[in-house]
């Protein structure tokens, strides 16, 4: 490979070349460090050509054309004057172990006077990905539709495996045919001389139905009216959360029937096991009653972060506020009793200082809560899927008894956006006797089929990847 050379690019573009729109191959589109493989470009007869490979792809268009390459790594590959119209060589891969694992993303550019630019076209794009194996089975999505996949991705015949457009909802977390109504505002986190609190929402508070969605606002609902002030720092963390309080009355009792089921004191057991709370905000807060909605909520300031909410744990809400703040008289949450026999099972926490006696969550945090309750706080929380999952048909692997290895994505990935792939397997292509889906493919016992289930998550803002390829490895 040769590196970018702008006068042989400049050199190529002053000759005249006929119309068509030009095409690249490269076979296969896996392959080991150190073998080689083969490409065929097709555009007319005496057409002068440049091939480009760039480790980062993108789709943008560009003077009437979509450029499939463009980072600053990009390199020029090969180019000739095709006599026929075809040409078709062989590049010998370097014999580098760290291409393991890697993607190459290829594109030809043809002179042609009479495209809509006046100068070049672009051909399709090609990725080319690397693996260590014996075998390996490769997917393409010319039309992912026609070959077999199932699920949720947009209709394209481009080369690219897409997630479809992101859909927001906003779920208002308790109306008033829950629980009973509470007759004065509830400070929570809200109070000048510091607190940690703790609130924890269930799936059915969310109205989940089990998508993963990203939270990307939260609004309280403010106890009647209120003047201006500043929370000097707030912090927001979202974290998933095993408990889901039982509100179940006991008929003979009236008392609840579960009243150890709601948070624990210890914030860090809120917490389920094996994740880290993600903060998604942590800075002041003006508060104004101008900024109310037409509905009557306040919105939280606007998170810098973003949380995937998994649709299946319940979410924990974890506030902190700073002892540096100016805070309107009787400013409060509008809350609803779950149960009023008794204040369990707890669906928040919180410890608040007082005016002799700061708290500062920040720099001196407790372990503790001084306390709960089942106070179910009135929030709108803003949700958007922006995850869409891809199931493809069964596949053979080509062996009795496979070994399957790590896939490889030939992945577009625009910051803050991925790309996951779980295999399963089975006996046949009928699936017989299929395992669960799994990202650990040593967890795979060898059967000869396997389907693979593709999750591709992108951003509120219409942000999303793209797969090119997936190449399973086996040995």
């Amino acid at each position: 490979m040769k590196p970018f050379q702008p006068w042989l690019f400049a050199a190529l573009l002053a000759a005249p070349a006929p119309s068509q729109d030009p095409s690249l191959t490269i076979y296969p589109a896996a392959a080991r460090p150190g073998d080689s493989v083969g490409y065929i470009t097709a555009a007319r007869a005496n057409a002068a050509y440049a091939i480009f490979v760039d480790p980062v792809p993108r789709h943008e268009p560009f003077f009437g054309q979509i450029l499939r390459i463009g980072s600053p790594q990009v390199v020029l590959l090969a180019s000739v004057i095709a006599m026929t119209g075809t040409d078709s060589g062989s590049i010998r891969l370097p014999n580098q172990s760290s291409l393991v694992g890697a993607s190459a993303f290829l594109q030809a550019f043809v002179l042609d006077n009479t495209s809509g630019n006046g100068v070049f076209r672009a051909s399709n794009g090609e990725s080319l990905s690397f693996h260590a194996s014996r075998y390996s089975v490769i997917e393409r999505f010319d039309d992912p539709r026609a070959t077999g996949f199932q699920g949720e991705f947009e209709n394209t015949k481009d080369g690219r495996l897409i997630g479809v457009a992101p859909k927001s909802r906003t779920v208002l977390t308790v109306d008033s045919t829950r629980g009973f109504a509470f007759g004065q505002p509830v400070a929570g986190e809200l109070s000048p001389n510091g607190a940690h609190q703790q609130v924890v929402l269930r799936p059915v508070d969310l109205a989940s139905l089990g998508d993963e969605e990203i939270v990307t606002a939260i609004r309280m609902r403010p106890f009647g009216t209120f003047g201006t002030g500043v929370i000097g720092r707030l912090a927001v963390d979202l974290s998933h959360s095993g408990i889901a309080p039982d509100f179940t009355v006991d008929a003979f009792s009236a008392l609840p029937k579960y009243p150890a089921s709601g948070l624990q004191v210890t914030y860090a057991n809120n917490v389920k096991t094996g994740t880290t709370p993600k903060r998604v905000f942590d800075g002041p807060w003006a508060i104004d009653p101008k900024n109310l909605t037409k509905d009557g909520f306040l919105a939280y300031p606007t998170f810098t972060g973003a949380f995937r909410y998994n649709g299946t744990d319940s979410l924990l809400i974890d506030f902190r506020v700073a002892p540096v703040s100016r805070l309107p008289a009787g400013f409060g949450h509008t809350i609803r009793l779950a149960i009023q026999t008794s204040p369990r099972p707890n669906a928040r926490i919180f410890r608040q200082g007082t005016s002799a006696l700061p708290y500062d969550p920040f720099t001196s945090p407790l372990a503790l809560a001084q306390d709960g309750d089942n106070s179910l706080f009135v929030l709108q929380v803003d949700l958007v899927d922006a995850t869409s999952v891809v199931v493809s048909p069964w596949r053979s692997s080509g062996r009795q008894v496979p070994v399957y290895r790590k896939p490889v994505v030939a992945a577009g990935l625009p910051a803050g956006t991925s790309v996951s792939v779980e295999l399963r397997e089975a006996l046949d292509s009928q699936g017989t006797g299929a395992s669960a889906f799994t990202e650990d493919v040593t967890q795979l016992r060898g059967l000869p089929y396997f389907q693979e289930r593709i999750t591709l998550r992108g951003l509120p803002d219409g942000t999303r990847p793209w797969l090119e390829a997936l190449v399973v490895p086996i040995d």
